[in-house]
């Protein structure tokens, strides 16, 4: 095409534009069989979240459809369900279906038949509809997409996929929207105020809508009855009690916090209908009133009328040793206590039962100064209710009834000065009057002419300057003390500083200030607080409107000073303010020696200090020996080299936030995670009683199986890492360094290493059975044979010589078991031998997967071994041989990685290839893996098309152009892009896109290039024409 104007082209444009548009026609019109071919354009299909009871809607982009069909499946448990096909339903599940365009009515070859956008929709969402969901094109091969979806339960959405389990009679008449009312629960929400709305589904509003109001609903529901029970009969877990309790746990950020209770919802439901009936109320009003250092009296109102009768009550009484929740204490525990230095009183609680006709009870028996907690509830042969609420008392001393305060009189100075000539109203009012507590300079300067009188009548013929002295004051002010002064000048100014000081000596020697207070003493004496307690003085003490403690510790350790420091300036003590004696002083450190001392205020001042007391605080020991020994997972992970960036996930209650953020960036370390987290202890008993399901279970023992997939497993995340959490602090850790010192004629000697932290082992269980070299790869849990023992080494007898056997021990105590920690695969012969370097390693790789592969490529995934120390690092090594290739069958070629993934490359296309892998740890390697067999695709020459140049026309000089490579092959080809012989660019790749900017006249001729070392090279070009 010829160039032109810049004018003359815009002119042009329309007539471009008809021809352009009479050229497509007339192509699409000849050209016969040039259907272009569909793929899948990119869809965020990142794992998806929906809450049970939405609307999933999962989209997919197909372009180029032509005549193939889309339909999309489902996948999980190595099934495939087909859920529509092109835009029909073919599932009998009603809520699933196809939203997509119709092809338009009109009929035209340019038009596609219907739109790009096929999305499924499955309405109503249930936990069950979690799983892979695949969009599919039914080419060859075929084009798919996937998508992970997880549907998070919500303990208001009632299933009834185990409503056969559940053999309580439901009393859906629980009606309880007055107490919602009166706990101002939202008229929206109030259709969560009668059980039957929610089993029926007729709540009237989503339950996002109503969370917040939920802890309110939820108490109403249980209406202050402990359904627990009977959710314990139903098999409803632990961590799904919290309805049975009228409590809620909203979802927080923490992995904790997102635990699946759906499957037990309608249980809970049924067993509150029922316990509503039969289970008595909560008694009214409890009160507690201390009746002596060794007994208090309990008071109660019955339950409101109508409610089932108790047939008596509780009272249950439980030690505090610290102030925040107190520890769960399981029954009736005896009054005996271990009193040993190194351990705080353990608390301990009582129970004691009252004849439902009483409604107070006296407890005696007690422990003098000792705080307690104190509940009722009712009880009859049903159940217990649950307590309205919580008291907490402090048994001491009973108190006398205390008379009305009496203030002392103090003397009539302001008489005493006028009668001596004070006139000024401003003397008699500031100077005069020993209650005033504040004087300034001018107050002198005015009454410097009456000063003899002034302070003689103050002094109230006392000489008070002793006490000055001990306060401090300077000699010269201490002349005013002694009530002999002369006259005021300006250097008695700076008196005005001591006033304070001077009048407290005044009102000493009034004798209107109380004395100190008696029996300064401390009990109760704990690591962070004790109980400060004194008799009134005997001087005045029915004068005393408060008291004032003052403490300091006396050289305080590090972790303390910065309590003692405001400012950076050291504060000598710390002063408490406390209206009667006794007294907690909380929030003191830990093995400090502290000094204490009392004094009493009343109306006129501050009396002298009582006493100095000196005390010290004990030690943690005992907890800090609990840490010592408790396992640490964040150690764990740095012992096995996880990245700073996914140390966040190195902790049982992380942030879902972190976890959704990491788990892609992190998943080649999650393994290593994982099995810190797990700890080398078998948790599957605790998952089990928690309701995980079988296909999570692996998790909850260390490894990642193909069933324990994100979609099915998310939902137990906070179940599974709570039985983690807790199962690392009683279940026995993993032995270690086991190995065999001797191998001989039909037995073998055995000897390994206690786990590094924690005695709570009673025994071990030595595990062993004849194998071959092909089961001795494998991960069995239990062996044919056991011994249990309880020393760290054992001589295994009666082998069959020349048999090949597999050993590993566990530990053991009444709370579980640990998990292999290694694997000794040993081949007992008739020689005898002294082997001490014969050591258990991990068991083998496992599930051996190729991931990916082309002509000279191919891509092997595994899982790593299951049996191995938290702390083990491996290093796997591949190893891979051609088969039937000359040479050695032995020989295989070895790589090395840190990770659970390698691509082979520079293989031979078209040809078979055996790999397998092992695992290489600081004691040794492993067995091997399981054998994989795998095809390398053939090899094709490399092709490539002529180059598409934009703008397809009026390519102006000096602008910029974008030249487009489109090559094929097997293996993929090298492009190569040529401007009139030049390389301008080059890339492996199938689809080439290169910008060339500031063109030239001499850029006429345009080539791409291929080759990817099979058959001849192929070059493609065409040339283009540059407009001025």
């Amino acid at each position: 095409m010829a160039c032109v104007g810049r004018e003359s082209r815009i002119l042009l444009l329309p007539v471009l534009t008809s021809y352009i548009i009479l050229l497509v026609l007339l192509q699409s019109s000849t050209a016969q069989g040039a259907e272009p071919r569909p793929f899948i354009r990119n869809t965020a299909n990142a794992p998806r979240e929906f809450r049970e009871g939405d609307d999933i809607l999962l989209t997919c982009v197909v372009a180029d459809l032509g005549n193939h069909t889309v339909w999309w499946s489902k996948r999980g448990n190595g099934k495939k369900t087909i859920l529509t096909v092109a835009e029909r339903s073919i599932t009998s599940d009603e809520r699933v279906s196809l939203l997509h365009d119709r092809a338009p009515s009109y009929n035209s070859s340019l038009i596609s038949s219907g739109g790009d956008v096929w999305v499924l929709v499955i309405k109503n969402a249930r936990v069950s509809d979690a799983g892979i969901y695949v969009c599919e094109i039914n080419t060859n091969p075929s084009l798919t997409s996937i998508y992970v979806v997880s549907v998070t339960s919500h303990p208001f959405t009632v299933t009834t996929a185990n409503a056969s389990a559940t053999q309580v009679a439901l009393r859906s008449t629980h009606n309880y929207t007055d107490c919602c009312v009166q706990n101002s629960v939202s008229p929206q929400c109030l259709g969560f105020c009668a059980i039957h709305n929610i089993l029926e589904g007729k709540t009237g509003i989503e339950p996002e809508a109503c969370e917040t109001y939920f802890p309110f609903i939820v108490k109403c529901m249980a209406d202050m009855r402990n359904h627990v029970p009977c959710c314990d009969k139903q098999g409803v877990p632990d961590i799904c009690q919290d309805l049975c309790r009228g409590e809620y746990t909203m979802q927080e950020d923490r992995i904790q916090s997102h635990f699946s209770c759906t499957s037990y919802t309608e249980a809970t439901l049924m067993c509150i209908s029922e316990g509503i009936e039969i289970i008595p109320s909560a008694p009214g009003s409890p009160s507690v009133e201390v009746l002596g250092p060794n007994s208090i009296q309990v008071r109660w109102e019955p339950p409101p009328p109508g409610t089932p009768e108790p047939e008596h009550y509780l009272i249950q009484y439980t030690t505090i040793t610290r102030f925040d929740p107190p520890v769960d204490v399981v029954g009736n525990v005896t009054n005996t206590t271990d009193d040993s230095d190194d351990q705080l009183p353990q608390p301990k609680r009582v129970t004691v039962k009252v004849a439902a006709t009483q409604t107070e009870a006296v407890v005696n028996s007690l422990t003098p100064m000792t705080w307690y907690e104190v509940s009722v509830v009712s009880e009859n042969m049903h159940g217990t209710s649950l307590p309205s609420y919580n008291l907490r008392v402090l048994t001491h001393a009973r108190q006398a009834n205390k008379t009305a305060v009496v203030h002392p009189e103090l003397p009539d100075v302001v008489g005493c000065c006028s009668d001596k000539g004070v006139k000024h109203y401003r003397c008699l009012r500031n100077v005069c009057d020993p209650s005033n507590r504040y004087i300034n300079e001018p107050d002198m300067i005015v009454c410097a002419p009456w000063a003899t009188e002034a302070f003689s009548c103050l002094a109230n013929d006392m000489d008070h300057s002793d006490c000055c002295r001990e306060r401090g004051l300077p000699p010269l002010c201490v002349e005013l003390c002694s009530g002999n002064v002369t006259k005021i000048d300006f250097k008695y100014f700076r008196c005005v500083d001591y006033f304070n000081e001077y009048r407290s000596c005044l009102m000493k020697g009034y004798n209107v200030l109380p004395g100190p207070p008696r029996d300064v003493g401390v009990s109760n004496v704990h690591a962070n607080f004790v109980l400060l307690h004194w008799s009134p003085p005997e001087m005045l003490g029915n004068s005393v409107t408060t008291y004032h403690a003052y403490f300091r510790p006396i050289q305080p350790s590090r972790e303390c000073e910065s309590k003692w420091f405001i400012n950076n300036l050291e504060v000598s003590y710390h002063g408490v303010y406390t209206q009667s004696s006794p007294f907690v002083l909380e929030k003191l450190c830990e093995d400090t020696e502290y000094e204490i001392y009392v004094q009493a205020v009343n109306k006129h001042g501050t009396g002298d200090p009582s006493a100095r007391v000196l005390f010290r605080t004990p030690s943690i020991v005992h907890e800090r020996k609990l840490e010592e020994t408790s396992y640490n997972v964040t150690h764990c992970c740095v012992s096995v080299q996880i990245s700073p960036g996914c140390m966040p996930l190195c902790d049982y209650n992380a942030r879902m936030s972190h976890v959704r953020m990491l788990a892609t960036t992190c998943s080649g370390e999650l393994p290593n995670i994982l099995r810190c987290a797990v700890g080398g202890r078998n948790h599957q008993p605790c998952c089990q009683r928690r309701g995980v399901p079988e296909s999570c279970m692996s998790l909850c023992a260390g490894t990642f199986s193909s069933q324990a997939t994100p979609a099915v497993c998310m939902p137990y995340i906070g179940n599974i890492m709570m039985c983690l959490e807790e199962g690392v602090g009683y279940l026995p850790g993993p032995v270690r360094d086991l190995k065999a010192t001797k191998v001989a004629d039909r037995e073998v000697t055995l000897v390994w290493q206690p786990p590094e932290k924690g005695s709570n082992i009673t025994q071990y269980q030595l595990h062993y059975q004849s194998v071959d070299k092909h089961s001795a790869a494998l991960a069995v849990y239990s062996l044919n044979n056991t011994m249990n023992l309880t020393d760290t080494v054992a001589t295994v007898p009666n082998l069959k010589t020349g048999n090949m056997y597999n050993f590993f021990v566990i530990t053991m105590n009444e709370e579980g078991t640990s998990l292999p920690s290694a694997v000794l695969t040993i081949n007992v012969t008739e020689e005898h031998e002294d082997d001490s370097g014969l050591t258990g390693v991990s068991s083998a790789p496992h599930s051996l997967v190729l991931d990916a592969k082309t002509a000279t490529t191919l891509t092997v995934v595994w899982q790593p071994p299951e049996f191995a120390h938290p702390t083990d690092r491996f290093i796997y090594e591949l190893h891979f041989r051609a088969l039937g290739s000359p040479g050695d069958p032995d020989n295989y070629n070895i790589t090395t990685t840190a990770a659970t993934a390698l691509r082979l490359e520079n293989l031979t296309p078209n040809t078979q290839y055996v790999i397998y892998v092992t695992a290489t740890t600081d004691k040794g390697e492993s067995r091997p893996s399981e054998t994989l067999l795998a095809w390398t695709d053939p090899a094709y020459p490399a092709f490539v098309e002529a180059p598409t140049v934009h703008p397809i026309n009026l390519i102006v000089e000096g602008g910029k152009m974008t030249v487009l490579c489109i090559a094929m092959g097997s293996p993929p080809p090298t492009v190569s892009l040529y401007i009139s012989g030049v390389l301008i660019h080059q890339d492996e790749t199938r689809h080439m896109v290169t910008v060339v900017q500031n063109v030239t006249r001499d850029m006429r001729e345009i080539s791409c290039y291929a080759d990817n070392g099979y058959g001849t090279p192929m070059q493609a070009s065409r040339t283009i024409t540059i407009c001025p």
